[in-house]
């Protein structure tokens, strides 16, 4: 005889919930394993920042500036575009499939069709707001046009279109975010780089940690420059 839908469904149900007490040390495995790579990582993440110092101070970099900042810094396992190591070290433990899965990269509105980044009602709003900045700012961005020979509409594009005029908030530690790209990202030699220089702007005393707060991708401030531009165009 045919038993009826719903009983079936009430036999799973209690199956799985059978497994689930039966078998109470499969999940916390996976977290076991889990926690076991990331320790394996940060240990070799660890070792990379202490790698970095004949870098940091040929570019200057003061060693305590160096230890300060970089001790005991972790990696930000949240950003995206990460590429996690696999095995986690030469010996260390291979890749959980829990992790491998959270790979999959997120986009950027710049390399996505251009509709979606410039969207009417976004820029007439950024517009109407721009046009109230340039009054309120007008004298000190004419100076800077003067002086440097930025248009100040550029000026103020660039800031509202970055950070909404700085009402975006940054929730990234910068050295972190930087960092991570740098060990386990898709541009690490890139963001080895800027690491440093990122140090470089610490020690001039141009931000301190606490407010060095960055994107994801390690870009700051207003016009969302990342630590060379800062380094080359600042003023």
């Amino acid at each position: 005889m045919l038993m009826p839908r719903r009983a079936l469904l009430q036999i799973g149900l209690a199956t799985v919930f059978t497994l689930s007490v039966l078998l109470p040390g499969h999940g916390q495995a996976a977290v076991d394993e889990v926690a076991a790579y990331k320790q394996a990582v940060e240990k070799g993440f660890a070792e990379w920042l202490v790698a970095l110092w004949p870098d940091a101070e040929a570019a200057g970099i003061k060693r305590a500036t160096f230890d300060a900042n970089l001790k005991g810094l972790k990696l930000d396992w949240s950003l995206p575009h990460l590429v996690f190591p696999n095995p986690a070290a030469p010996d260390g433990p291979p890749l959980p499939k829990a992790l491998a899965d959270q790979m999959k990269p997120s986009r950027q509105p710049e390399f996505e069709p251009p509709a979606g980044y410039f969207k009417e009602a976004a820029l007439s709003s950024l517009a109407a707001t721009g046009r109230s900045k340039m009054s309120q700012f007008g004298p000190e961005l004419g100076a800077i046009q003067k002086q440097y020979g930025v248009p100040a509409s550029i000026i103020v594009a660039i800031w509202g279109r970055e950070t909404g005029f700085g009402s975006l908030d940054m929730p990234f530690d910068a050295l972190s975010a930087i960092a991570t790209q740098g060990f386990m990202g898709l541009r690490p030699e890139e963001f080895r780089k800027q690491l440093i220089v990122a140090l470089k702007i610490l020690q001039e005393g141009h931000a301190t940690r606490a407010t060095m707060r960055s994107s994801w991708a390690g870009a700051m401030g207003y016009t969302q420059f990342l630590p060379s531009d800062f380094d080359n165009y600042a003023v």
